[in-house]
């Protein structure tokens, strides 16, 4: 396949409704399937297998069985979003409705990237237009399928999503190191506040972690003696 062209979904995967139960199911300790539901597959990430129950459900077709290499589509609820299913799972995995099970033409479209552009802004907006319900809101099956897609070149599609995963990593690692920095902050005010301190003076080793942490360039303490600073503006 060369260059970029748009395809509707329905002409790059496959398209099957999850595992509708007729019975009440009951949970298996050990025998049983593996099953995923809807409260399994986060609006933005990717599902721990280790994470799923196991079900007795008796005799299920095999078009219900998921397995590495399809994506998962959240139909039900505020997110409708997809994830890929990874190389953790080494043993077929029941899917339970309202999960549509989509499984791509890899020839065509890398299940990876068939995720990454169905949490497009662009594809989200298609599923707000024609999205259905007041209380729950649901996209049918023909809604999804009807989805166009720019699906470039198969290396291009590997690009974009090695890209994609650094970035959500940096994300991650960005939001870690801004709750440790706040963590760490905290103590250090805290240890001010209870610092005894006849002369009125803070202690500087205190006051240099806090320009470290505010990432301020001068280490040497400027507030005049015996003044207690109004904020990090008064901390060079």
């Amino acid at each position: 396949m060369v260059g970029h062209r748009s395809l509707a979904l329905r002409n790059i995967c496959t398209v099957q409704i999850g595992y509708t139960a007729r019975k009440r199911i009951r949970r298996a300790a050990r025998d049983g399937v593996l099953a995923v539901q809807l409260r399994d597959v986060p609006p933005n990430g990717s599902v721990d297998p280790a994470g799923l129950e196991r079900l007795k459900v008796g005799t299920v077709s095999d078009r219900y069985l998921v397995r590495a290499g399809d994506v998962l589509f959240r139909s039900r609820g505020e997110s409708n979003t997809a994830c890929a299913l990874d190389v953790r799972y080494r043993e077929h995995i029941l899917a339970m409705l309202p999960l549509f099970i989509l499984r791509p033409k890899q020839h065509v479209v890398l299940p990876e990237f068939l995720a990454w552009a169905i949490n497009q802004p662009l594809a989200q907006r298609h599923f707000d237009r024609y999205a259905r319900g007041t209380n729950m809101r649901m996209i049918p099956r023909a809604v999804l399928t009807g989805l166009e897609i720019a699906v470039p070149a198969l290396p291009v599609q590997r690009r974009i999503v090695v890209l994609d995963t650094l970035a959500q990593r940096e994300r991650t690692l960005t939001i870690r190191a801004a709750e440790k920095k706040r963590s760490l902050v905290t103590r250090i005010l805290g240890n001010l506040a209870m610092e005894p301190n006849p002369s009125g003076v803070w202690s500087s080793s205190l006051c240099d972690t806090l320009r470290l942490t505010f990432g301020a360039s001068n280490p040497t303490p400027t507030t005049p003696r015996g003044r207690v600073p109004d904020g990090p503006a008064d901390i060079d």
